[in-house]
C-alpha cells in the first residue's frame, strides 16, 4: 500500500512539473515529465492529456502523436469532456472535419449523460 501511494505521489509530481514546463515552452523536458507520470500510473488520464497538448502545441505539431494521446484520454475517461474537446481539435487541425464533428458531438453526449 505504501509503495502504491508513493508511485501515485511521484506520478502527480511528474504531471505537475510537466504542465509547468509545457506552459513555459520547455517541450522536451515536459514530455519527459509526462512520460514519467504515465510510467508510474499508466491509467491516469491527466498526464496523457498533457502529452497530447504538448504534441498539439509545438511549433511543428505532431498531430499523429497528439491524436494517440487524446484517444487514450477518451478511453480512460469516457465521461470527461476535456478529452473529446482536444481530440476534436486535433482532428479539425488535421483536416478531418467529419471526425472532428463526431468528437465534438460525442463530447456533448458525454456531458449530457454524465450530468443528467
Amino acid at each position: 500500500m505504501f509503495e502504491m501511494n508513493l508511485l501515485l505521489a511521484e506520478s502527480q509530481e511528474h504531471r505537475r512539473k510537466g504542465f509547468q514546463l509545457l506552459t513555459e515552452g520547455s517541450y522536451a523536458r515536459a514530455r519527459e515529465q509526462f512520460l514519467n507520470a504515465i510510467e508510474k500510473n499508466p491509467d491516469w488520464a491527466l498526464p496523457h492529456l498533457g502529452l497530447g497538448q504538448l504534441f498539439f502545441s509545438q511549433k511543428n505539431p505532431d498531430l499523429k502523436e497528439a491524436t494517440k494521446a487524446f484517444r487514450r484520454v477518451v478511453e480512460l475517461k469516457p465521461d470527461w469532456v476535456e478529452g473529446y474537446h482536444w481530440l476534436g481539435s486535433v482532428q479539425e487541425k488535421s483536416g478531418a472535419l467529419e471526425e472532428a464533428v463526431a468528437c465534438y458531438r460525442d463530447r456533448y453526449c458525454a456531458v449530457r449523460y454524465a450530468n443528467p
